[in-house]
């Protein structure tokens, strides 16, 4: 049996950044009517596509789960009622 392969955990936080930054952009792009009845987000995909999934901030990571979840933590407060 071969030992599991360990990831560094500096890759590992890149995947999780790279992929919340995908499902971020992804759901302003396929948000209701967004600004002057364009079809999207468009303030929050120019900001989401101006993030560098390897430099994200802590403050960045904040607002990508505040879109996406509604809370900083990650967790989504509608389902916890």
């Amino acid at each position: 049996m071969s030992p599991i392969r360990r990831i560094p955990k500096d890759k590992r936080q890149m995947c999780i950044d790279k992929k919340l930054l995908d499902k971020a952009i992804k759901k302003a792009e396929s948000s209701g009517v967004g600004f002057l009845g364009n079809p999207k987000d468009d303030f929050q995909l120019t900001l989401f596509k101006g993030m560098n999934p390897k430099r994200l901030s802590p403050a960045d990571r904040d607002v990508l789960h505040l879109y996406l979840f509604g809370s900083t933590d990650g967790v989504d407060v509608k389902r916890l009622d």
